[in-house]
Order: C-alpha cells, then structure tokens, then sequence
C-alpha cells in the first residue's frame, strides 16, 4: 500500500505494471515475472518479463480464453504446475506459480508469477497476494475511469467550442462555471472554460449593464428567479456600445451532481 500510494493520482497503466512487477518480485522472490497483453482475438505478446529472453514473445490466445473466463477475477494459485496447462511454454522447469487477473484500460491482462523450487502458499501469502490485485485493479480502474472521463470532457468542450451560440453554464451548488469563446468573448473574459461564480457573475452584471431593454430584462430575470422551472421563450437582449447585437436567449435548468444549474444560450 505505501508503495504504491503515488500511483492513486497517476493515471499510467503501461508505467504502473511494470513497477507492480518489479515490486512483488522483490517482496515473493519469485523467478519469473511477466503480463500477458491481449492485443486483438489473434495475438497475445508478453510484456515487462523477467527473465528477459521471454520480452515480446507472440503467441495465438485461442487458448487462453477459455482460462481467463473461468479464472477472470480471480487468483490461481498453483504449488505445482500442472502438466499440459495453457501456459506450459512460459512456465518450463518451474514448480509454482500465481496466475493474477487484472484489467488495464478497460482489458483484461494476466500477470504471472513463477518460481524454480516448490511453494506452500501459506494463507498468510495469499492474503498478501489477494490484497496485492485488489489494490492493483483499484488503481488501474481509477486511472481508466479518470481517462475516460477526461476523453469525454474533453470531447464535449471541442463540440460546444465550434457551436455558432454563447454557451454559458452556471452552477447551482457554487462550483465553478463554464463558458465556450463565443461567450468568453461577449463577456469580456480572457479565456474559454471554467471561471469561479463571482467571475461569471461580475462579468453577467457588466453584460447586463449595456442592455438597452435594461429593465425588461431584469424584471423578466426576477419572474425566473422566482420560478426556476419557467423557461423563457422569445427572451431579447439588445446589447449597446460600439458593437450593438440582439441576442435570442434561452436557459435551460440542468440537473448536476445532485444539485442544480443553469446553461444559457445566446445567438444572434
């Protein structure tokens, strides 16, 4: 646990194995340590092996699934190696062996462990071992969750980044807000993306305040302020100063984090 606790906020699988293996080798003296990657339904390749002859090594999976469906999550524990085994050409002059299902990015992988002489896998040592992959397929699964999330966020910004609106989103639980460039840009602010309420609010207020239809717009303001399901149709600004615009605006009540918010939109 403490020696992986830097990975909590790492996010990479391909680093993080390595330095699994390399530190469970340390802590069982195990011979042979390796990962099994399953690249597509004809290849499987070894990764990260010890001894290194077996780096790279490719061979045809067809076998393998039926072990990995059985035994998916979870251990296996060989104190002898039984003969005709769907890894009897790793596992040559060795006695025992673990086989430790993980899964990395979303696949599945095995992680082998090996040793030359016998093994009595004392219930001590596979307590260590089951508490070993369940803290390897937390990390991993928090690194494949936070990558994904990241994707998508990052996915759903380039989309409102290109829409022809300004997209301005408040929170309702007093996190912070978000604006595309056309919004960044109508509102005078420096930069797309997130901006603290008290941002999004000065620079709401500054808008506001060039509105030549002011005060019909504040009071239809405070007939949604009072009723948060009213969503306005046919909602007018018309923006003054040296760029005059009107601007068609339509709010949306979001649900968000088990709270509220608000997105508006603004076009021409």
């Amino acid at each position: 646990m403490d020696h992986t606790s830097k990975w909590d906020i790492s996010n990479d699988c391909d680093l993080f194995i390595p330095f699994v293996l390399d530190l469970l080798r340390g802590n069982t003296s195990a011979y042979l340590t390796l990962q099994i990657v399953m690249e597509d339904s004809y290849t499987a390749r070894i990764k990260n092996a010890t001894p290194s002859f077996l780096e790279d090594l490719a061979f045809n999976p067809s076998r393998l699934d039926g072990f990995m469906e059985k035994h998916r999550n979870e251990l296996v524990f060989w104190r002898d190696i039984p003969q005709n085994n769907v890894f009897d050409h790793l596992l040559l002059a060795l006695s025992s062996a673990v086989i430790m299902p993980i899964e990395c990015n979303g696949k599945h992988r095995l992680m082998i462990f090996g040793w030359s002489g016998p093994q009595e896998f004392s219930e001590s040592f596979r307590d260590f071992v089951t508490l070993a992959q369940s803290r390897i397929n937390d990390i991993l699964n928090q690194g494949y969750s936070h990558n994904t999330l990241q994707r998508t966020g990052d996915r759903f910004a380039a989309i409102l980044e290109v829409i022809p609106q300004a997209v301005i989103f408040i929170d309702g639980n007093g996190m912070p807000g978000w604006v595309n460039h056309k919004a960044a840009r109508l509102l005078g602010l420096h930069h797309t993306g997130e901006y603290a309420p008290s941002e999004l609010s000065d620079a709401m207020g500054a808008l506001r305040s060039r509105l030549v239809n002011r005060d019909e717009v504040n009071e239809r303001a405070a007939e949604i302020f009072n009723n948060p399901e009213l969503v306005p149709e046919n909602w007018i600004w018309n923006v003054g100063g040296p760029e005059p615009a009107k601007y068609r605006v339509c709010l949306l009540p979001l649900e968000v984090r088990g709270g509220r918010g608000m997105c508006g939109c603004l076009r021409k």
